[in-house]
């Protein structure tokens, strides 16, 4: 059962779902070198990537994370934990919130879903990001909050892996800023969310695709809201899956 509201027509495209998608289809890493902000991002922010897989954990010592946690292309599969009342808060700088990019077979894992949040405002910033090539991709949070134009609460690429995404809720505010984006070219894609709230034109609550595999999307309430934003009247929408 999804409870959707939306202020205005609902579209069928736009501008940050035509980058993603070109960037899914060309080659997710690819797209991400491209997409990431100027502004350095924090490394390893929680310790290294062990070898061999394993976990690295976020607590709540390192609050604000002001730099955002960043994991960049690990040897091997990865989880992520934020614990309890971890803060990630990148407002006054242009970085995203939590990047976590996999290559080749590598699977990452996050888990912040228990009482953390992560907060950002930068034009084109990205409240979560998970990238892989062919490992699967499972992104599970608490509250995220995205303030301004073109930004994006998660955005979870993989070109042959399966995507999983759960969040309890999503507040944005800006022109053109989506709640959660997610593309896989030939696998699965799962969302389940609590509350999506946007506010702004082109605004957009959920947005899927897959070219190989099975879309499934759960939410509890999506709200949009957002005037015409040119001629050709880009609007909002609450879902939105190919």
């Amino acid at each position: 059962m999804v409870d959707i509201l939306t202020t205005g027509r609902e579209r069928a495209s736009g501008t940050n779902i035509g980058a993603l998608r070109t960037g899914a289809a060309s080659g997710a890493i690819a797209f991400v070198i491209l997409a990431l902000p100027s502004a350095a991002l924090a490394q390893n922010e929680c310790g290294a990537a062990p070898v061999g897989g394993g976990t690295v954990t976020c607590d709540s010592g390192g609050n604000p994370y002001q730099n955002g946690v960043t994991y960049f292309e690990p040897v091997d599969d990865l989880t992520i934990v934020l614990e309890d009342g971890v803060v990630i808060d990148t407002s006054d700088r242009e970085n995203a919130g939590l990047v976590a990019v996999g290559r080749g077979d590598t699977a990452i894992t996050v888990l912040g879903g228990t009482n953390t949040s992560i907060t950002t405002s930068a034009q084109g910033a990205f409240g979560v990001l998970g990238v892989t090539t062919s490992g699967e991709l499972r992104l599970t949070l608490d509250s995220i909050t995205v303030t301004g134009p073109l930004v994006a609460g998660i955005v979870a690429l993989s070109d042959s892996g399966k995507i999983t995404v759960n969040v309890n809720t999503i507040a944005m505010s800006g022109d053109d800023a989506d709640g959660i984006s997610a593309f896989s070219n030939f696998n699965d894609v799962s969302i389940s969310a609590g509350t999506i709230s946007t506010t702004g034109a082109g605004g957009a609550g959920i947005a899927a695709q897959s070219d190989g595999g099975d879309i499934t999307i759960n939410a509890e309430t999506i709200t949009t809201a957002g005037g015409l934003s040119d001629p050709f009247g880009t609007s909002a929408y609450g879902i939105m899956g190919i």
